[in-house]
């Protein structure tokens, strides 16, 4: 366990060094990023000084405490962190740390002058109270500055506005604090279990010991990565997903010519050297772009009947005769609507229920990105071009709007 906490001391004083150089060149998140690598720093300290990396020959209290206090001075800088991430005004923490530094470190000093101080019925002498007591105070501290930067980070992370990367980056910092606060939780059952003399301790004190060491290296190193994970995830993601956004591309393909064919001002500037994602997403806004420009020329009745199909397999238990998928409704309406709204273009037909036809649907993910809107027009793309139903629906509208010259709600197109 002693080599995991080294490790993830080391990760988080490297973490602290890059935030610091990145705090000097930000812009208004400055203060932000250097409560966090101050933070970092701190904890860094605190986990990693007590794994005899600094020895203090004669002085046994020095090097605990010097951890305690890199300890608290982490977890005021987290809350700091923290209430600024959730929009509140930078609080005030550092006087209320420095009163609490000033009083735990008193009071292990005076434990250490005044041997003769015992608690009837503990198991404790030679000042040993008054350590644990300073040791609960300087717990206490850090419980409530991790509970209550886990409520307020937890709380910005569950925001529908937040991206993918930084929600991500959000919830490992959270999961870090989260076990932050079992290691104080631990650390307060392990010292009043030798406080009080339950049995069995001394036999399993290098369980608690080791326990302990495992909760603070496993909290710093998801706090460490989750503080780091916008800065290394978006160019490895963007490397691994190179060729699922190729296959995507390849794939949408059909129903991208399908609406640059008959609405072409819609191409956006295909400009040299793009990159893979760049394409689909470029590929993307055409699609979505057509589809909201050619509203006007869906057919009304292709929801109605859309919606009739599916209760009607609904009912016999045959949902999947024309889907493969649970989710695919959707995509067969959104396909049977964009193949109407191209014949209509064409023909220049328009209908004033425009209105009535849905906006077409985004993906059903939480955090929509263009990998998750490309999977969904994927669907959509297959509806188009392979889908009975879609071909049915598209024929038989087609056909009685041949047979009726002027179908309810319609109205020839202005030609300029």
């Amino acid at each position: 366990m002693e080599a995991v906490t080294v490790v993830a001391a080391a990760l988080s004083l490297a973490a602290a060094a890059a935030k610091l150089r990145g705090a000097l060149r930000a812009g208004p998140e400055r203060t932000t990023m250097l409560f966090f690598a101050a933070a970092l720093a701190a904890f860094g300290g605190a986990v990693g000084i007590p794994a005899n990396i600094v020895l203090f020959p004669g002085q046994p209290y020095l090097v605990p405490w010097i951890a305690h206090c890199c300890a608290m001075l982490g977890g005021a800088c987290l809350h700091t962190v923290a209430v600024r991430i959730a929009g509140g005004p930078t609080p005030k923490p550092l006087l209320a740390m420095g009163i609490v530094l000033t009083a735990a470190v008193s009071i292990a000093t005076a434990a250490s002058t005044n041997p003769s101080v015992q608690v009837p019925g503990a198991t404790v002498a030679d000042g040993d109270v008054l350590q644990a007591i300073a040791t609960l105070v300087y717990l206490a501290y850090l419980l409530w500055a991790l509970t209550r930067s886990h409520t307020l980070i937890g709380r910005y992370a569950r925001r529908e506005d937040t991206g993918v990367l930084l929600h991500r980056s959000l919830t490992l910092t959270t999961s870090g604090v989260a076990v932050g606060v079992l290691w104080v939780l631990w650390a307060v059952y392990a010292l009043l279990s030798v406080w009080l003399g339950w049995n069995g301790v001394a036999s399993v004190e290098k369980v608690f010991s080791a326990a302990a060491e495992g909760l603070g290296g496993l909290a710093l190193l998801l706090l460490t990565i989750g503080a780091t994970y916008t800065s290394w995830a978006a160019p490895m993601t963007r490397a691994f997903t190179a060729p699922l956004a190729r296959r995507l591309f390849r794939q949408l393909e059909p129903l991208h010519q399908a609406v640059i064919d008959v609405m072409p001002q819609l191409a956006l500037s295909d400009r040299d050297q793009q990159t893979d994602r760049m394409r689909l997403y470029r590929q993307v806004i055409e699609i979505r772009d057509a589809q909201m420009r050619l509203r006007a020329h869906v057919h009304p009745e292709v929801a109605h009947l859309v919606a009739l199909e599916s209760n009607k397999q609904a009912r016999h238990g045959r949902a999947g005769i024309w889907i493969s998928g649970g989710e695919s409704w959707n995509a067969i309406r959104e396909a049977a609507e964009l193949a109407t709204a191209i014949d209509g273009y064409r023909h220049g037909r328009r209908y004033d229920r425009a209105e009535d036809v849905r906006e077409p649907d985004h993906c059903l993910e939480r955090q929509r990105t263009t990998l998750a809107e490309a999977r969904h027009l994927v669907r959509v793309c297959r509806a188009f071009t392979d889908n009975v139903l879609v071909r049915e629906i598209r024929r038989t509208l087609c056909r009685a709007s041949e047979v009726r010259t002027q179908p309810p709600g319609w109205r020839p197109r202005a030609h300029s």
